[in-house]
């Protein structure tokens, strides 16, 4: 069945973290439910395009940029996973 996914990521140093980028490579048996890409509850094409989302070849990318310090928040999507 489809099941969501959430990353959360933050920064706990005490610098700005630039060009920051999440990678999330999904296992073989895993399936990315187009369209379900979301950073902070804003949603983000699967295309690589002028979003920070990108999802190509199993591999999920959000693309943060500079991270202030302690900043944080959360990747979610969905994904389909096989019954046993």
């Amino acid at each position: 069945g489809s099941r969501g996914s959430t990353r959360g990521y933050r920064n706990p140093s005490d610098q700005t973290l630039t060009d920051a980028v999440v990678h999330d490579p999904l296992p073989a048996e895993v399936e990315y439910v187009a369209g379900s890409l979301t950073l902070n509850g804003s949603s983000l094409s699967d295309a690589a395009d002028g979003d920070a989302g990108e999802v190509a070849d199993g591999n999920v990318t959000v693309r943060l940029g500079n991270l202030a310090p302690g900043s944080s928040g959360s990747i979610c999507f969905r994904a389909t996973v096989p019954t046993q």
